[in-house]
């Protein structure tokens, strides 16, 4: 019961961090760094529990939009906890053994079925700009749960591929010939005298 309730806890910081403080005030920060020490005591409890893993994963996801997704590190670091979330703890296949058994007997275990973890980490691929790995996850939370808004998530990847396509043919409003003059100039070195490129 104590990692439910720390899980539960780890959650409503979160929560408060979202609703109750401005973004990237301190006292924003306070609730996520808040939200991970719950975490990480529920999966000191039970290092099989899915739902901590999960909870550790969402903490790093919020430190990283906390403080103005910056530290690609912590998109590394959520990533990590959800792998262990799906897996039922550490490692490529989980913990495996006694400590699995007794964890699953104790309502822990891996939750690869759980929808908001395939949408959330799906959330980390696209920010971590793994387009092909964000919408493999979109499609699994959509599968499991069609109510999740993966959509709008889908249609903001398909903007940004179609922009990076248009770029690479060189056309859309990136590619006005007001814009391309001054840097075909400077590519070919008729801008600066002494930059030719050969």
């Amino acid at each position: 019961k104590q990692k439910k309730t720390l899980q539960a806890m780890s959650m409503l910081c979160r929560s408060l961090a979202k609703s109750k403080a401005a973004p990237g005030s301190e006292e924003q920060r306070g609730f996520v760094a808040e939200s991970m020490e719950h975490a990480k005591a529920a999966v000191k409890l039970d290092m099989c529990d899915g739902n901590s893993w999960y909870q550790v994963g969402m903490a790093y996801m919020s430190q990283f939009f906390a403080e103005g997704a910056a530290d690609p590190a912590k998109l590394q670091h959520a990533l990590k906890a959800f792998q262990s979330a799906e897996n039922g703890g550490p490692g490529p296949a989980g913990v495996t053994g006694a400590a699995q058994a007794v964890s699953a007997a104790a309502g822990g275990g891996g939750i690869g079925d759980y929808p908001d973890l395939h949408f959330n980490r799906a959330i980390v691929f696209r920010y971590r700009e793994d387009y092909g790995a964000a919408l493999d996850g979109f499609r699994t939370a959509a599968q499991l749960d069609p109510e999740l808004p993966w959509k709008v998530e889908v249609e903001a990847i398909t903007q940004v591929l179609c922009r990076l396509d248009d770029g690479c043919r060189g056309v859309g409003p990136m590619f006005k010939a007001k814009r391309m003059t001054p840097i075909q100039k400077a590519m070919d070195g008729t801008g600066n005298p002494g930059n030719d490129i050969p």
